[in-house]
């Protein structure tokens, strides 16, 4: 996270610019003469913090629904994992995406003057908008990381059931 960071919020910049983006070299400068080089790392505590949270239960979804849908019959195979997988992105997205919104609240050059850091930015928006204003962007999430946990499980599994019928 502290290497990519950077890549990040220029990113995130890039993607809420309603104006022509600037190359991305040109992007960094200007990141640095409007803060420094800690504006570089502006929005990096939830990611980080976030982290724990939102592996252990796109993992813990996983493990559930494989072991539930082996209690319905249905075998270990690749489809088993694409479906677990699949339901993995719902917990998953469920604890990221409080630490999203008050990551990409943080990078958004339109509100740098309206939050001090991260927890004064998460006690704002508790505040003014209601605790239901940190999942802002669920549903999304979870169809995106649905997707792409059942393409992930999915091929984990296939890819192991090739190694084992190659031997």
């Amino acid at each position: 996270s502290i290497v990519v960071q950077p890549l990040d919020i220029v990113k995130t910049r890039f993607q809420l610019s309603r104006e022509a983006n600037p190359k991305l070299l040109q992007a960094f400068r200007l990141l640095l003469a409007e803060g420094g080089v800690l504006r570089f790392y502006r929005g990096l505590l939830p990611e980080m913090v976030g982290n724990v949270p939102t592996r252990t239960a796109m993992y813990a979804g996983k493990d559930w629904a494989s072991r539930h849908l082996e209690a319905l019959g249905y075998p270990k195979s690749c489809a088993r994992e694409f479906l677990a997988g699949m339901f993995s992105g719902v917990p998953e997205a469920v604890a990221t995406t409080p630490f999203q919104v008050v990551k990409i609240r943080m990078q958004n050059k339109d509100l740098v003057k309206h939050y001090a850091n991260d927890i004064d930015c998460l006690v704002k928006v508790l505040s003014e908008e209601g605790a239901l204003a940190l999942f802002n962007g669920l549903q999304t999430t979870v169809f995106r990381n649905s997707i792409w946990n059942a393409v992930y499980f999915g091929a984990i599994s296939a890819m192991s059931d090739f190694r084992k019928e190659s031997r």
